[in-house]
């Protein structure tokens, strides 16, 4: 199917925004970031678990070493976007986290020399405009919210430029293995450091 791609990244797209409006609602019935970012991954580890359990025994010691770096870099992007949802709009929130559109490309350009198409730019540019007018409803707010929501923005640029560099000869399903199993226990040992009754687990939870 020729546009296989960009449908899977539609829909990828469709379901980590979702994640913005349900991340609030679990923040505001009492549960830390840490907590929220642990649920999210440990349902997300199980489930590939489930589907893939017969690859992890095929996981390269490459894979594990690219997928722990990149699962690091996920785990500090969803850290900063939960806290930043703490203090700001799941609208202020996604319009920040999303601005990778533009920042990917430059990190790239600096960093690996990969100096980006104009049409990149310009596309990059129309991007985040299209996402502004989509999402900020109240006033874009230079506070602590905002600031931790552009710093998830930041670690996920690295994140994703990295991973265009590290996994041409890794195993895609493996890599996804590691990085959700790496985020579900940093965020499980780092609940367990910051303390923090765990509300009842209701059925809207």
């Amino acid at each position: 199917m020729k546009h296989k791609g960009d449908l899977l990244l539609f829909l990828a797209a469709f379901i980590g925004g979702s994640g913005f409006i349900s991340s609030k609602y679990l923040l505001d019935w009492g549960y830390t970031p840490y907590q929220v970012i642990f649920g999210r991954f440990l349902v997300a580890a199980l489930c590939l678990g489930i589907f893939y359990w017969k690859a992890w025994k095929n996981i390269t010691k490459s894979e594990w070493k690219v997928g722990s770096i990149l699962g690091l870099l996920l785990a500090a992007t969803f850290l900063l976007l939960t806290l930043g949802l703490q203090y700001t709009t799941p609208s202020v929130n996604a319009f920040l986290c999303n601005t990778q559109a533009v920042v990917v490309p430059f990190i790239c350009w600096f960093a690996f020399r990969q100096k980006p198409a104009a049409s990149v730019i310009l596309a990059a540019v129309v991007t985040v405009i299209g996402v502004a007018m989509l999402s900020v409803t109240d006033g874009l707010r230079l506070d602590l919210g905002a600031v931790l929501s552009f710093g998830a923005s930041i670690a996920f640029s690295l994140q994703m430029a990295l991973m265009g560099r590290m996994i041409a000869d890794c195993d895609s399903v493996h890599i996804a293995l590691v990085e959700n199993a790496v985020v579900a226990v940093l965020a499980f040992f780092i609940s367990i450091i910051m303390g923090g009754d765990v509300p009842p687990l209701s059925q809207g939870a």
